[in-house]
């Protein structure tokens, strides 16, 4: 967490086998388990991008801890690579006012016809659809959403959620398994670093513009009888 960096280093400097999980500090040599978060917000807005959506926010914490930091970059990156620079809108909240901040932001964004967000956390999340569902506004219709983490209340809302997931199975066996190395072969960690990849899982609630539920279903099947020769 912020302001942790001088307690990580006196316990790597004791040379004690340290593996940081799911938050980077560049200036700590030790092991470190990631998931490639700048890849994550990249591929949010990609998705969005490819789906036709133009004007698309995001909010975020004031944490200052890498993986939000690297989510936001990888949004920053997609939208500039894209063309889409004039759009890039992030807002700020502290964790103490998330859920007030969160539902000035959802009001805010509708108001300025944003098209699509982004939360890039489980709480932020979480508060985004709330205010959503207060504020009575139709998913994907008026504002597409990308969620983050993988929730089970995201496929019992409706639409269901698409989001940018990370198997924290995978994160905690990757940690364990490069910490019992570590005391095995009494390495304090030097730069050991496993980067995860990122995965989506696309549900409704980025459905492409213009496109319609009609639209996925099979059109009947045409006659000869039902044709007409026009000269």
């Amino acid at each position: 967490c912020k302001g942790s960096t001088p307690y990580i280093k006196k316990v790597v400097d004791a040379r004690i086998p340290t593996v940081l999980i799911d938050r980077d500090i560049p200036e700590v040599d030790c092991g470190k388990v990631l998931l490639d978060n700048f890849k994550a917000g990249r591929m949010a807005a990609t998705h969005l991008i490819s789906s036709g959506y133009r004007k698309i926010a995001m909010v975020n914490y004031t944490l200052g801890i890498s993986s939000m930091t690297e989510r936001e970059l990888g949004y920053r990156s997609a939208m500039a690579d894209s063309g889409l620079g004039e759009y890039v809108s992030v807002s700020y909240t502290a964790y103490g006012n998330a859920e007030k901040d969160v539902m000035d932001f959802i009001a805010d964004a509708v108001a300025r016809g944003v098209e699509a967000v982004i939360f890039p956390t489980n709480t932020i999340s979480v508060l985004g659809l709330k205010a959503i569902h207060d504020f009575g506004i139709k998913v994907p219709d008026r504002l597409a959403v990308i969620c983050f983490d993988n929730n089970d209340s995201y496929d019992l809302y409706s639409p269901r959620m698409t989001r940018i997931t990370q198997s924290t199975k995978d994160m905690a066996f990757g940690a364990f398994s490069m910490l019992k190395d570590m005391i095995e072969n009494s390495q304090s960690g030097h730069s050991r670093r496993l980067l995860l990849e990122p995965e989506m899982i696309c549900r409704e609630s980025t459905v492409a513009v213009g496109e319609t539920k009609a639209l996925s279903v099979r059109t009947p099947e045409f006659t000869l009888a039902d044709s007409i020769l026009l000269p």
